[in-house]
C-alpha cells in the first residue's frame, strides 16, 4: 500500500491525543495576546491545538500547557469563545463558517466590559 500526500499530525493540549490537523481546533494569540480560536486555521503566528469535541473544549483552561505552547506570551484564554463553540454544531466544517474577525470583535467587546468592571 502506497501512502499519498502528507497528513500533518498535531497533539491536543487538553487530552494529549494525536490527530490529523484538520480534525483539531487551532488556537492562536490575537493582538492583545489572548488565546482565541482560529477556525479557518489561517491566522498568523504560533498555534496550539485542541480536540473539537465538547469534552476537551470544556476542560480547556489557561494553564502551564497553554503558556508553554505560546512561549509565555499568552495573557488569558478567551473562554467566551470556547463557550460559544460549545453551543455550535460539533463538526469543524460548521465551525469554520464563523469568521475569526467576528470572534475577535466579540472578545474585545467582552474584555472591555470586563476591564471596566474590574
Amino acid at each position: 500500500m502506497v501512502l499519498r500526500g502528507h497528513r500533518p499530525i498535531r497533539t491536543c493540549v487538553v487530552c494529549g491525543r494525536k490527530k490529523p490537523k484538520q480534525e483539531l481546533l487551532r488556537l492562536v494569540l490575537d493582538s492583545m495576546n489572548s488565546v482565541v480560536p482560529d477556525l479557518k486555521q489561517l491566522m498568523p503566528g504560533r498555534g496550539s491545538y485542541v480536540c473539537a469535541e465538547p469534552n476537551c473544549l470544556q476542560r480547556l483552561r489557561f494553564n502551564k500547557r497553554i503558556q508553554k505552547t505560546f512561549r509565555g506570551k499568552a495573557k488569558c484564554l478567551a473562554e467566551m469563545h470556547i463557550k460559544q463553540l460549545l453551543g455550535q454544531p460539533k463538526s469543524l466544517a460548521s465551525l469554520g463558517e464563523m469568521t475569526n474577525q467576528a470572534l475577535i470583535r466579540t472578545y474585545r467587546a467582552a474584555s472591555d466590559i470586563y476591564q471596566q468592571r474590574g
